[in-house]
């Protein structure tokens, strides 16, 4: 599920062909596919070199630090244009990212919870903007795009210089390289390598939490980016995906005091009294 480094792959991938450059997200890597009822299913890895096998599970049992994803995914894929593609959409299952701080953050509101990487299907090879198309028909978002039909000569193979990322600022995380022949590899911006930081667990009560992150500026920024009438189960939803997305570390972090569940009951309450008084 994660991509061969650049450094591991084979040399005939740096020998002839072009490829398309992507920026490459700081998250976790998943897939997904739909089951014969026409429900979404999910695995996600259980970590990049665990060697344990994927589990794919409903989404009502994907643990619910990943909740943000799964919202996503289940709110935007298009499953019938899986079923018009495809002769067996049970058989397509599509590589994602979900993308939330491990070593980095973004500006939030720019960046889709959920970003499609590969698609598989019985064995069949689509050419990158095949790929990006098909994404777009199916309702998930891409990976940016930095170049098209760049030589493999023309690449820098160290992967030592990456851009700025497209959602914020700073050093992307990574970049990914996708030949037109097949394949793909993967480079790290060096000051992303080894383990993400340790994050700190949070001590404070839940209540105290999310009266921090669901301030009413932050509520009233969330309600201008979506429909004014927008319901406190949307709102709630809204403010937990941000919050789990930019402090994922903390949030799964052992000795947090709360759970996720209890901070999703919190955030309800800031949410319900803050309609409540017109915002």
């Amino acid at each position: 599920m994660v991509p061969p480094r650049l450094s591991s792959v084979g040399a005939e991938f740096l020998e002839t062909g072009h490829v398309w450059l992507y920026e490459y997200p700081d998250g976790t890597p998943f897939e997904a596919r739909l089951d014969a009822a026409n429900r979404l299913q999910f695995a996600f890895a259980a970590g990049e070199q665990s060697g344990q096998p994927r589990r794919w599970v409903d989404a009502e049992e994907v643990p619910p630090v990943f909740g943000f994803a799964v919202r996503a995914l289940t709110t935007h894929l298009d499953r019938s244009a899986i079923r018009r593609a495809v002769d067996d959409p049970t058989a397509v299952r599509l590589g994602c990212l979900a993308v939330h701080r491990r070593h980095r953050g973004y500006d939030w509101s720019k960046t889709p919870p959920v970003v499609g990487v590969d698609i598989a299907y019985l064995g069949a090879e689509l050419l990158p903007h095949e790929l990006d198309r098909v994404f777009e028909e199916f309702g998930v978002p891409t990976l940016p795009t930095l170049d098209t039909e760049v030589h493999v000569r023309d690449i820098d193979s160290s992967g030592d210089t990456l851009p700025e990322t497209r959602w914020g600022e700073g050093t992307a995380y990574g970049r990914l390289y996708r030949k037109k022949g097949g394949g793909v590899a993967l480079t790290v911006a060096s000051e992303y390598a080894g383990e993400p930081p340790t994050a700190t667990p949070v001590r404070s009560a839940v209540d105290e939490y999310a009266a921090a992150v669901a301030s009413p500026e932050v509520l009233t920024s969330l309600v201008e980016e979506r429909d004014s009438s927008a319901s406190v189960s949307t709102l709630t939803d809204a403010v937990l995906d941000r919050t789990l997305r930019a402090e994922f570390g903390q949030l799964t972090h052992g000795e947090t005091s709360f759970d996720i569940e209890e901070l999703r009951s919190a955030l309800a309450r800031r949410v319900a009294a803050f309609r409540q008084q017109g915002g």
